[in-house]
């Protein structure tokens, strides 16, 4: 049985429903929620710091960079704080980018229109920034993205002009640029940021989202709406997890995290009652999900293990599982619920199962 009433409910703890996938930071400080299929946007607060151009996920974290600090970037708030003092300081990071091992890559400003750009890899625990190569010939390189495939983009905006090479590939190990369509420029006032989504969609951003073809560099638009000179974007990041708990006293372990899909948002959840040896004959399943655990014994049921004073009561007819829709939304990343399970038969006989705590993820 599918459970729209829980995903409702968590919406409106945290406000609005509309899907809102994407962070962002523009130049002033502030940050924004974004919804990657509509590109419209709604301000979510001010970081508390300024002259953001910047923004990359690291380890379940959201990171931009000013003033040679790494500022790390509160999804659900949207403040900032200081995560690490760069050494050396850089104070023009005008790109990050994380690869498939956590390493973290900046694209500092040159200095001048005239000079080349420099790349760098950053230990995000240290702040040591360690200098890999200039940008071979190109001084207006502003965002950087890596594709799941591990390749590192850049979108160039030119030496003052503001048109430049436009989508561009950076070998992230010496810093060499290559134009992705020298028949195709690209211009600051359409792309600032660059960001790929977990299906392999570049998207980039100024005042307005765009989805960006990585084999010829053509744009199209996606949307826009409430918001300005975006800096930095990035996709929600945080793990979903699932961990049994059986209580005291012990419960039989029956309930599994999941059949085909984890607490991902954006998809389907389905917990099920595994009853090969957990009551076999039973022909109702019920579900408590709850926003907090408990352990109060019961008997002779078993032990209670979510709090049922907050939370859905939902039914399913074994062996189907329960179906949870979660929205697509940043602000349910790292949500925690307790999901419990009791099983009755024709006899009436009732039964309670272990619980699954469980947090929230994109991946």
């Amino acid at each position: 049985m599918k459970a729209p009433l829980l995903a409702a409910a968590l919406a409106a703890s945290f406000g609005s429903a509309i899907a809102q996938d994407m962070i962002a930071v523009s130049w002033s400080g502030s940050t924004y929620r974004l919804d990657s299929a509509t590109g419209v946007g709604t301000v979510l607060a001010a970081s508390g710091f300024s002259q953001l151009n910047s923004m990359a996920a690291s380890g379940g974290a959201i990171y931009t960079a000013t003033g040679g600090n790494l500022v790390a970037i509160d999804p659900s708030t949207g403040a900032g704080s200081v995560a690490v003092t760069l050494s050396p300081a850089l104070n023009s990071v005008r790109g990050l980018a994380t690869d498939a091992a956590g390493l973290v890559y900046a694209i500092e400003d040159g200095g001048t229109v005239t000079l080349e750009d420099k790349l760098y890899r950053i230990d995000v625990a240290t702040g040591i920034a360690t200098f890999v190569g200039n940008t071979t010939g190109y001084s207006g390189v502003q965002g950087l993205a890596f594709s799941p495939a591990g390749t590192l983009f850049g979108y160039e905006t030119g030496s003052g002009t503001g048109i430049g090479a436009g989508l561009v590939v950076i070998d992230p190990a010496t810093g060499a640029v290559t134009d992705v369509n020298p028949a195709l420029s690209g211009s600051a006032n359409d792309i600032q940021c660059l960001a790929f989504s977990a299906a392999g969609v570049l998207h980039g951003a100024r005042s307005s989202l765009y989805s960006i073809d990585t084999a010829t560099g053509a744009l199209t638009l996606v949307g826009s709406g409430g918001y300005s000179d975006l800096r930095g974007i990035e996709f929600c990041v945080g793990p979903a997890s699932t961990a049994v708990r059986l209580g005291t006293p012990a419960n039989p372990n029956a309930l599994r995290p999941f059949l085909s899909r984890g607490p991902i948002i954006g998809g389907i959840w389905d917990p099920y009652v595994d009853h090969t040896t957990f009551l076999p004959g039973a022909i109702l399943d019920g579900y408590v999900l709850s926003l907090a655990p408990a352990n109060v014994a019961l008997p002779p049921y078993g032990t209670v293990l979510c709090d049922s004073t907050i939370a859905a009561s939902l039914l399913a007819l074994p062996p189907a599982p329960l179906v949870v829709g979660l929205p697509n939304d940043c602000r349910f990343v790292g949500v925690r619920l307790c999901v419990q399970a009791l099983a009755a038969d024709a006899a009436l006989n009732v039964r309670l199962t272990n619980a699954v705590d469980v947090v929230i993820g994109s991946f």
